[in-house]
């Protein structure tokens, strides 16, 4: 047994002790102690549940001032984009200004515009064929690269050919019997 048990066994005795020494008042200070257990557990339990509601309402509040700041710093924002009434005005009469120089140049900008297209599909058909001669001529510089080095090998072999004779079983009689 620890000391705190101890204590709390002694004390328990005393109290029992005390009891029987008052006889009905011990009874009724018994009575307390029955009432009292609950009575501190119900205390507990809604001091716990205060620091809980205590806790919520700390974390709610902080949530609650972030939202003001935020919508605050939105209304900031939309107080610098939005313009004045005179410069929506001013916007408006610009562009009924727009559209009415528009419809009145829309007859004389329709062969400028055709033309235009006409100058942009030859301007990409005229790409499209650049980027087509260049793949070809790549492939060019790839068969010319063959063919070099099909050369350089003819030669390698002519001079060995010459060096050291032509093999009897690759001599030109030989070849072409073997095909008729």
């Amino acid at each position: 047994m620890d000391g705190l048990e101890k204590t709390q066994f002694l004390e328990t005795l005393s109290i029992s002790s005390l009891e029987g020494d008052l006889g009905g008042a011990g009874i009724k200070i018994g009575d307390f102690e029955q009432e009292a257990v609950p009575f501190e557990k119900s205390v507990y339990v809604l001091r716990q549940n205060l620091s809980l509601w205590r806790n919520f309402s700390d974390d709610a509040e902080q949530q609650f001032n972030l939202d003001e700041a935020t919508v605050g710093s939105l209304e900031n924002r939309t107080k610098a984009i939005m313009k004045s009434p005179e410069e929506m005005a001013a916007a408006r009469a610009a562009n009924a200004v727009l559209e009415e120089s528009r419809t009145r140049l829309a007859p004389d900008t329709g062969p400028l515009l055709t033309r235009a297209e006409a100058d942009s599909s030859a301007f990409d058909a005229f790409e499209q064929l650049a980027l087509n001669e260049t793949e070809e001529a790549a492939g060019a510089m790839n068969v010319r690269g063959a063919i070099d080095r099909a050369r350089d090998a003819m030669r390698v072999v002519a001079a060995k050919s010459y060096a050291d004779g032509i093999p009897e079983e690759m001599r030109p009689e030989r070849l072409i019997a073997q095909f008729e």
